[in-house]
Order: structure tokens, then sequence, then C-alpha cells
């Protein structure tokens, strides 16, 4: 046995049978390409929920008891989490979001009952 079929064999045993992996991250983003703002997200976005499906895929699919799989979810969550603040940037968030909706900057639904008013001058 090669040094790399250890590592293969140690890997199966937290991450599981590799095509079985491989066909749930797949099922999970044709799932999440299928919907309307796939085409509108940033690539890095697009890679982050890229990620997570594959961290979701080792979870169900391999020992969902390594704690480095929900670490990693969560450790991609946060760098989009980053990244959509820092393109929004003004302290208020929630309104600069609202304001990007008005202005049709994103694909967003407008979120009821926030307290943003769209008449506001924008």
């Amino acid at each position: 046995m090669t040094d790399i079929d250890k590592i293969l064999a140690e890997r199966a045993k937290t991450h599981g049978d590799y095509t079985e992996h491989a066909q749930c991250t797949q099922d999970i983003m044709l799932i999440l390409m299928l919907h309307r703002n796939w085409i509108s997200l940033s690539p890095d976005q697009k890679e982050t929920l890229h990620m997570i499906a594959h961290k979701m895929g080792r979870v169900v699919t391999g020992n969902p008891n390594v704690a480095d799989h929900w670490d990693d979810i969560a450790g991609y969550a946060k760098l989009s989490a980053d990244r959509v603040r820092a393109r929004i940037a003004p302290v208020d968030t929630e309104t600069a979001a609202m304001k990007q909706f008005v202005k049709r900057e994103t694909n967003a639904e407008y979120p009821a009952g926030h307290g943003f008013k769209p008449e506001l001058e924008v």
C-alpha cells in the first residue's frame, strides 16, 4: 500500500466514500444553481456555497462527529459574511442593503417589517 493509498483509506473513515460524497455534493449544488439568485452571486459567494455543500456532503456520507467538518462550514460562511459587510460598508448595513434592493442592485426580495421605507430618497 502506497502512502497515498494510506491517506485515502484514512480519509474515507472521516469523509465517506468518494463517489457517494461527490454525488451528494453535486446534488446540493444543482439545487442551489437552479434558483434565481445564483446568477447574481459573486464568485466568492458561489465558492462559499460550493465549499459548504462539500462539507455538508462529508457530514452526511462520512463521519458526522468530526468537528472539523462543522468548523469548516462556519469558517466559509464567515468569509462570505465578512465580504458582504465590506461591500455594503456603511454603518447601517440593513439600510444600505435595502437601498441596494430599491435601486435594483440586487435580486433579493424586499424583507417586510424591517422598518425601511422604500419611498426614502436613495
